[in-house]
């Protein structure tokens, strides 16, 4: 098997895993602080993004119950437009890895109001680019992109 089928069989079996959780889950048919911690431990421990889980978890609940027990998700109030800033080999940010850390605030905010102004509303923040991180952390190591 190739690195290609290698990787499909991985995203297949980690896409199965969360949409087993899920509907584990979803089954149980309560919603309440309980059902919101274990949905938000679930996205987290699947790579979903924060924001993604963030999202996700308020918005669901504001869920409504009708009286004949239909539960009502209200609409989306705005459309998704993402943008992903990959940390890889310094392809989006930062673009040297010795700036200083005034430099690599100025470079964020330069990419967030660059953004906003294309009127994108969610930024992707790439923080583990090789399985190391861009923050400070007791469990990876330092990210070589970032000195």
């Amino acid at each position: 098997m190739g690195l290609f089928g290698k990787l499909f069989g991985a995203l297949k079996k980690s896409k199965d895993n969360l949409s087993t959780k899920l509907r584990v889950l979803f089954s149980k048919n309560k919603l309440g602080d309980e059902f919101y911690e274990e949905l938000e431990e679930i996205l987290i421990a699947s790579d979903v993004s924060y924001a993604t889980t963030t999202t996700t978890t308020t918005t669901t609940s504001t869920t409504k119950t009708t009286s004949t027990g239909t539960t009502v998700i209200p609409p989306v109030s705005s459309e998704h437009r993402a943008l992903w800033v990959s940390t890889y080999a310094n392809l989006d940010y930062p673009s040297d890895r010795t700036l200083s850390a005034k430099s690599l605030k100025s470079e964020w905010d330069t990419i967030v109001s660059s953004a906003a102004k294309a009127g994108i509303n969610t930024l992707y923040f790439q923080v583990r680019p090789c399985g190391d991180a861009l923050y400070p952390s007791a469990y990876f190591p330092s990210s070589r992109y970032v000195v």
